[in-house]
């Protein structure tokens, strides 16, 4: 009986969970149709928020250098970087893993990884995405991870993460 009693107890909680699952999953009964779910973007002025994509496609972004400040890392499979780039006059800084070896034709594959939250004040550049990027890296492909603004050594104007605020909100 005692080797029984776990099951007797976790078998109910988790019928429990379910049914709450179920509930709260529920749409009331509601039947959701593609027009009520891009009913809040119908409008094209409302698409006009400078964070959103139809924005960005559309701003002048100008010529910037694209700057290796030093070699930070070299190990038997990549070299990584610190590089730096101008982005709306402030300095940006991050980190890029360049695989050993030959390039193919047309250069490396390359993947942009961003980082998730991290304090500003102990950030260092490829903190959140170095684990990613060594993966990627010892496979072949170069990997670019911008530091956001304010973070690392990069310059800050002021409205750290204002970007994920925007699009969360």
């Amino acid at each position: 009986m005692k080797r029984f009693f776990p099951l007797l107890f976790f078998i109910p909680v988790l019928i429990g969970f379910s049914l709450l699952q179920k509930f709260y999953q529920g749409n009331n009964g509601q039947e959701a149709s593609p027009e009520s779910a891009n009913k809040n973007f119908s409008d094209p002025q409302e698409n006009k928020e400078p964070s959103f994509i139809d924005s960005l496609r559309e701003r002048s972004y100008g010529d910037g250098e694209f700057k290796i400040e030093n070699e930070i890392e070299r190990n038997g499979s990549y070299s990584g970087y610190l590089f730096s780039y101008s982005s709306d006059g402030l300095k940006i800084y991050g980190r890029m893993n360049i695989p050993f070896g030959e390039s193919p034709a047309g250069g490396f594959p390359v993947i942009i990884l961003n980082h998730g939250y991290f304090n500003n004040t102990s950030f260092k550049s490829g903190d959140g995405t170095q684990t990613m990027a060594d993966i990627m890296a010892r496979n072949g492909y170069l990997t670019l991870a911008s530091d956001y603004r304010g973070h690392g050594n990069s310059e800050d104007d002021g409205r750290v993460s204002r970007g994920h605020r925007r699009i969360c909100h």
